[in-house]
């Protein structure tokens, strides 16, 4: 976390005029929790492939899956710090603690209640239509995702924890995610990335690219040092936290970089810092596949 800020602070400082405290540590506090994210799509994509089975590919997914409801928390808290510093506003116990806190537990609450209603309907969608049971899917996540905003709660952190509940509690969840992967899991892939391109600007982003390597390259000294020092405190086998951290590389958490350019607060930054997260991102997910199968490789874990 400490090399992000370092890098991001250094690139925003450099590349614009604003004033220090509103416009350049603001906005790095806020991307400091996007370099920990990592993406599992692609890592089980590896796995699947390469058939790859063991302890270093259970740990890689654990990890994976961990840290991508981690970043929801910190990037939730982080947004409300970085508001408060960016509209100059005055830091209160109420803003700094109970606002985060609000908007975290508020949000887990809303989502498991949601997904506690949505399992209560599990003996009607079992006698529905395939058809129906998507219609259901999508009107009680409107329904989520909605007061959610209206109350200030974390949209996404509120999704999430109703997915969570819905896929480990619900009595027909094998076939809700099946009709998922079949019939929209392809259509969120193709609008998911499409939105990333629409917010990539092509102007500023050969003067991004020097930075882009920067972030990149502490992203990777940060995720190495995290898995191997975690590793050892864990006591974990020796050369296990080595191989976990080149299959942590594959980064995600585009969609929380994209809300920075909903907020006013970072407008003036906020191209600057979706360029260089964007611009990461593609690094990461040309050559962190590669990396993730050198892990698999040197664990032996590959058939």
């Amino acid at each position: 976390m400490g090399l992000g800020f370092a890098a991001v602070l250094f690139i925003l400082s450099h590349t614009i005029g604003y004033s220090w405290a509103g416009m350049v540590i603001a906005p790095s506090i806020l991307l400091v929790p996007l370099a920990s994210p990592t993406d599992p799509a692609a890592n089980l994509a590896v796995i699947h492939e390469y058939h790859a089975k063991g302890k270093v590919t259970s740990t890689i997914l654990g990890v994976s899956g961990l840290d991508d409801i981690l970043v929801i928390i910190n990037f939730s808290i982080a947004a409300a710090v970085a508001r408060m510093i960016a509209t100059t506003s005055q830091l209160s116990v109420h803003d700094s603690v109970f606002t985060p806190l609000f908007v975290i537990f508020g949000g887990i609450i809303t989502g498991i209640v949601f997904g506690a209603a949505f399992n209560a309907v599990s003996s009607l969608i079992a006698r529905e239509s395939e058809g129906s049971v998507i219609v259901y899917v999508y009107a009680l996540l409107f329904l989520c995702y909605g007061p959610a905003g209206l109350f200030g709660l974390d949209e996404l952190l509120t999704s999430l924890t109703m997915g969570v509940i819905v896929g480990n509690y619900h009595l027909v969840q094998e076939k809700i995610i099946g009709m998922i992967e079949r019939y929209i899991e392809e259509l969120i892939f193709v609008l998911f990335f499409t939105l990333r391109g629409m917010y990539l600007n092509f102007s500023i982003f050969p003067a991004m690219l020097p930075f882009v390597v920067l972030y990149v390259l502490l992203r990777t000294l940060g995720k190495y040092l995290g898995a191997v020092i975690g590793a050892g405190m864990a006591r974990s086998p020796k050369g296990l936290g080595k191989n976990v951290a080149w299959g942590l590389i594959l980064q995600a958490g585009i969609g929380l970089a994209l809300l920075i350019g909903y907020d006013p607060a970072f407008s003036p930054v906020s191209e600057t810092a979706i360029a260089v997260i964007i611009g990461a991102t593609v690094v990461h997910e040309i050559v962190g596949p590669m990396m993730s199968k050198m892990a698999h490789v040197k664990a032996e874990e590959i058939p």
